[in-house]
């Protein structure tokens, strides 16, 4: 709180300026004092909130390994599919420290940045498919990497690629498919960051 100004006369006593605290001014203010509406969780809305998504209840977003998948899979999808889900309640099965399998395939990120928590979706494809287009929209900064093995999750060195966009809210790219006809997408938290987002996959051929 800053000091009490003072007024100067060489006839008046010298006399502190006094601001009166008037009822009602909660209503200007709210009782944070920072202009803030009636929710107070704690919550901070995104300055830029991609259109359709919810970014103050989180999504309801089953448990990974549930209905048999593997410990770290969220769900299925299959092309054409658009999901909607929170970082939040996820696996942490991946990481970009030193020897732990987004090691080679960070991006901007380094360190304990890419701990988790995840999301991991796993998309089947037959043979006439050849390419994939991801787009992820989310409510908070993370980054979306896949790759192309027969294995769940990985805590090996795996070959991975990513979206080298740094803190992108809405990020696409397109995916030329191994021959596997499986490919694994995971939604990141960066930093310990988490929110909702929406992925999108379509798919094409040659």
């Amino acid at each position: 709180m800053s000091r009490p100004r003072f007024l100067r006369s060489p006839s008046v006593a010298l006399l502190p300026l006094l601001v009166v605290a008037l009822p009602g001014c909660d209503a200007f203010f709210g009782s944070g004092g920072h202009g803030d509406d009636d929710d107070d969780s704690g919550y901070s809305t995104p300055t830029y909130v991609p259109p359709g998504l919810d970014c103050r209840d989180e999504y309801v977003t089953p448990d990974p390994g549930n209905s048999g998948l593997p410990a770290c899979v969220t769900d299925t999808i299959s092309c054409g599919s658009t999901i909607q889900g929170t970082v939040a309640g996820g696996s942490t099965v991946f990481s970009n420290e030193s020897g732990m399998a987004w090691e080679w395939c960070s991006g901007h990120s380094t360190g304990t940045q890419l701990a988790g928590p995840e999301r991991v979706y796993r998309l089947d494809v037959d043979s006439s498919t050849t390419y994939v287009t991801p787009r992820l929209r989310s409510c908070e900064p993370l980054q979306l990497l896949w790759y192309q093995t027969s294995q769940a999750c990985p805590t090996d060195h795996v070959l991975c690629s990513y979206i080298t966009v740094d803190g992108s809210r809405d990020q696409s790219d397109d995916i030329l498919l191994a021959g596997n006809g499986t490919i694994w997408f995971v939604v990141e938290g960066i930093s310990g960051t988490s929110g909702n987002f929406e992925l999108t996959v379509e798919c094409g051929g040659t």
